[in-house]
């Protein structure tokens, strides 16, 4: 359940991110001020899978591998 990223204004550039509370990594986001938001091109599906899922853990905040 990963978080829903939407273009708000380009005017003065502004996202809209929208989080589940029920998702892992909600008790982070909300427990700290600061987030970041990473826009990758079509060709970076590897780079996207790498951080998104299998291989790192963001639940608690930190980056750790994970197994």
């Amino acid at each position: 359940m990963s978080p829903a990223v939407s273009s708000l204004s380009a005017e003065r550039p502004s996202l809209l991110v929208c989080v589940n509370r029920s998702a892992p990594i909600a008790p982070a986001l909300f427990r700290h001020a600061h987030f970041s938001v990473n826009v990758l091109a079509a060709g970076q599906l590897g780079v996207a899978k790498a951080f998104g899922g299998q291989s790192l853990g963001y639940a608690d905040g930190s980056y750790h591998a994970v197994g």
